[in-house]
């Protein structure tokens, strides 16, 4: 991890203003689901297909686990998962609201948070790798988070099973029947036009629970 954290560290020091990054994963989306990638689909996604135009179309950048809990914990520290130890989906409420990936793991935001010119990061939606104290995102290198802890979530009401699972921080926020993806979007947007009017550079994580 030192390697990548050094290289990361690196990069961030040769430009003269650090880049903003924003990262979107929407959950479950297959392959063949986007016309940038599959001619015949049926569905209409035309700015996705502009982003696809003007930037890189990577075919053959796989994720590293079919499952929502290891790929995230995959892609949140560069680490594939039989090194950071995370190989299983977190199984119910006891899962979900446990301590999931290991503290010893360093997340990009932890990372971001030291470097030259500090980050101000951000985390709105699907969390999946942890819930317990110190596993939570403002306690693992983000700032603000708004989102939930579990794997998946009822749209409206924001409850996983018998619990309530929608989370300002690390107390429980309550927006009864609002769509959970535009309370994700909406945030992330509010959150990138602050940090731009400071002029701060910004990691915004905008994981969907919805494809």
């Amino acid at each position: 991890m030192g390697f990548r954290v050094a290289g990361l560290f690196l990069g961030l020091s040769t430009v003269a203003s650090p880049p903003n990054i924003l990262i979107i994963t929407a959950d479950n989306l297959g392959y063949g689901d986007l016309p940038s990638y599959n001619p015949k689909t049926t569905i209409k996604t035309p700015h996705l297909d502009q982003l696809a135009k003007q930037g890189a179309r990577l075919t053959s950048f796989y994720t590293a686990s079919p499952t929502c809990t290891v790929s995230r914990a995959c892609l949140l520290t560069g680490r594939i998962a039989q090194r950071h130890g995370l190989v299983n989906q977190l199984p119910g409420l006891a899962g979900n609201y446990g301590v999931g990936l290991d503290h010893k793991e360093i997340l990009i935001p932890q990372v971001l948070k030291k470097a030259p010119t500090p980050y101000v990061t951000g985390c709105f939606g699907k969390w999946n790798i942890g819930f317990a104290e110190g596993s939570r995102p403002t306690e693992r290198g983000f700032d603000e988070f708004i989102g939930h802890a579990s794997g998946n979530l009822d749209y409206y009401h924001h409850n996983y099973r018998t619990q309530h699972d929608l989370y300002q921080g690390t107390k429980e926020l309550h927006r009864d029947g609002e769509y959970s993806t535009d309370i994700f979007a909406d945030a992330a947007i509010e959150f990138i036009r602050r940090q731009s009017k400071a002029k701060r550079p910004w990691f915004c994580y905008l994981p969907f629970n919805a494809p």
